[in-house]
């Protein structure tokens, strides 16, 4: 396994150095990170996380998102196996995750440092929820992640496997779906958030675009946000956070509205916001991207 991404910009690889991974990629995003936490607040004194002198407590920032009891084990979502298996158990179901938590943290502050329209401020991010998915969903896509990083030998550039990153899409919303109190999906067929994260993406369903038949995303919030979209009237807007395996990215192709796949040799088209409003990142396999979390945020 690779290092895993940047805590902070979860864009670029965690910081190597001899055999120990830091937390971040650079000292630019250290020093980001540590800001954020001063502008957060914290009244639990020197040395370490709130709460750590009472072994009872359990910090709100890292408890487990399915009991609310324990906290979660290491980068997963949940305390233990049960709590994993029983949220699985639920799927396809949004868990939502508490506002102090750093996973709302993670969601958000990668929202607002990746909003880019010009006099425009970041919009105020209400609601995140995880989702979750089958375990056959997962392994479709643990199995394509795993074939692209056999092929590319991605971990030994001290890349994530299979060059995997966190990337936004926005599209069509005909319900309340992430609003209070509303996690159930709705029925309309041509619902493309729900049907989204009840099926994940479908290349099926693509209209193309100038990067052909593909599913994309794009690293910039603002650029998703023109695709969210609410079918009745609303105060908020809803977005998806995604997992994509970007592989091998052919980068700079120029327009080709036929592509069907991937330049030879290569696992996904990136198009660098100087060719477009802002970049995008075509993959062409629908077990290259999943879904992970819904942001619910005030436009």
């Amino acid at each position: 396994m690779g290092p895993g991404l940047c805590d902070n910009c979860h864009a670029k690889p965690k910081h190597v150095e001899g055999t120990h991974v830091h937390q971040y990629c650079g000292k630019k995003c250290a020093a980001s990170a540590q800001a954020h936490k001063h502008q957060a607040g914290g009244h639990g004194g020197h040395g370490g996380h709130n709460g750590h002198n009472n072994t009872h407590h359990v910090n709100s920032a890292t408890i487990c998102l399915m009991c609310r009891k324990a906290p979660k084990h290491g980068p997963s979502h949940f305390c233990s196996n049960k709590c994993a298996a029983q949220a699985e158990s639920k799927a396809i179901c949004l868990l939502e995750v508490p506002q102090g938590h750093d996973t709302f943290k993670s969601v958000e502050h990668q929202f607002k440092d990746t909003w880019r329209m010009p006099g425009r401020t970041p919009p105020s991010v209400k609601y995140v929820y995880k989702i979750v998915e089958p375990a056959s969903r997962t392994a479709k896509y643990n199995h394509y992640r795993a074939t692209v990083e056999a092929r590319g030998q991605f971990t030994k550039h001290k890349l994530t496997a299979g060059n995997e990153c966190r990337r936004w899409h926005g599209t069509r919303r005909e319900c309340q779906l992430g609003e209070p109190g509303n996690t159930t999906f709705c029925a309309s067929t041509t619902c493309a958030l729900c049907s989204i994260i009840k099926s994940s993406f479908n290349l099926a369903m693509s209209r193309g675009g100038r990067f052909g038949n593909g599913i994309y995303t794009s690293s910039t919030s603002s650029k998703s946000d023109g695709y969210a979209s609410n079918a009745h009237a609303s105060p908020v807007k809803a977005i998806l956070l995604n997992k994509v395996v970007v592989g091998k990215c052919h980068k700079n192709p120029g327009l080709s509205p036929t592509l069907n796949a991937a330049p030879a040799g290569y696992d996904s088209v990136v198009a660098p916001g100087s060719q477009v409003a802002a970049d995008e990142l075509i993959v062409y396999d629908n077990d290259a991207v999943r879904p992970s979390f819904l942001v619910v945020y005030q436009p």
